[in-house]
Formats: C-alpha cells, structure tokens, sequence
C-alpha cells in the first residue's frame, strides 16, 4: 500500500472522493452510461469502478449516485480514498446472481470480510497498533543498543590500554608519542586528555 489512490483525478483535487464497493454492484452500467468519464464498467467481474473522479458534471455524477440500485456508490473523505480502493483489490466479487439472489431475501447476508469499509477499518487498526510496537521496540532496542555499544567500547578501551606500549605503537602508530593519539607520553603510559 503506497498511499496513492488508484482513480485519477479532473480539474482541481475536491475534499471528498467517488469510491463504488464493487462486491455490492450488480453492474446494471447505469452509472456508468449517465457519467461515462468519471465510472466504467470493468471487464474482469463486470463492476462499476471509478477510473475519473469527478470527470462528469456534479449533476451527473449526483445523478448516477441516485440511480444506483443498490445504493453502492459513496461520497468519502479524499483521505479515505486510497485505502478503500487497496482493500476492494483483496475482496472477492461474488456472482452478480448470489448478488441478486441476497437482494430478493432468498439468502442470507454477505459475508463482511468482503465489506471494503470493514476492511480498511481492519486494516488501519492492524497497521496502528504495528506501528506502536514498532515505536515501543525501537526505543527498547535503541536504549539496550546503546548500553551495549558503550559497554562494548569500554571493553575495547580497557583491552587497548592493558597492552604493552609497543604493542600500542605497532597498532596505532602515534600512540605514546606526545600530541598524537589523544594522549602525551608518560613513562611510557598514556594518560588521557580531560
């Protein structure tokens, strides 16, 4: 999910956005043939789908929202937008026919796991309370990582000191000699600088 929505958008950005729940569209294309630049009809489960927002006339499009049988057309937050259409790409469609079956009461509900707005819903309390973990852990483990990388720098300080001076100078060069190394020569010792 990168935030983009996946309709496009005519004229200048608006607060609110088209979005249609194609698992409740039955694909009459009434939509579709009163506001013809803003939804399609698309060909893989022969939904309504907004591809334009807000292409057509206020009039239009207002009209295609009335026409709706089933009333799956909203009217939602611009800010809404991008997540409701990622999460009508993981619904499955039903049969237009289950669909039409449900609506004359011969059957029982659809299931909401395909609802786009349960969803996203869903989806957002999942990723907050990811992110909180995330943010809780990152300040555990940055505390934790600190105390170790002092600890561990302590130990290599302590390790450098307790060698020989020769050593020292073989490894680092400048060390024991005065005004190199971080430190001055004393009988062979080097004592840091405050």
């Amino acid at each position: 999910f990168d935030g983009n929505p996946k309709s496009e958008w005519a004229g200048d950005p608006r607060a609110d956005a088209i979005f249609v729940d194609e698992c409740s569209c039955i694909g009459c294309t009434l939509c579709a043939t009163q506001a013809p630049a803003t939804f399609e009809v698309e060909q893989t489960h022969g939904r309504a789908r907004v591809t334009t927002q807000w292409a057509d006339s206020d009039d239009d499009i207002d009209e295609a929202i009335a026409m709706c049988p089933v009333s799956c057309i909203h009217i939602v937050p611009r800010r809404e937008l991008a997540l409701l259409e990622f999460t009508m790409t993981s619904c499955e469609r039903e049969d237009i026919a289950i669909i039409r079956r449900r609506l004359s009461g011969n059957m029982a509900s659809p299931s909401a796991e395909n609802d786009p707005f349960d969803r996203a819903a869903v989806y957002l309390k999942m990723r907050n309370r990811a992110s909180a973990k995330r943010a809780k852990e990152g300040i555990a483990n940055s505390l934790e990582t600190n105390k170790e990388l002092a600890a561990h720098a302590g130990a290599i300080a302590s390790a450098y000191l307790a060698l020989p001076l020769q050593v020292r100078q073989k490894g680092w060069p400048s060390a024991g000699k005065t005004g190199g190394g971080g430190g001055e020569k004393n009988s062979g010792e080097i004592t840091l600088k405050a």
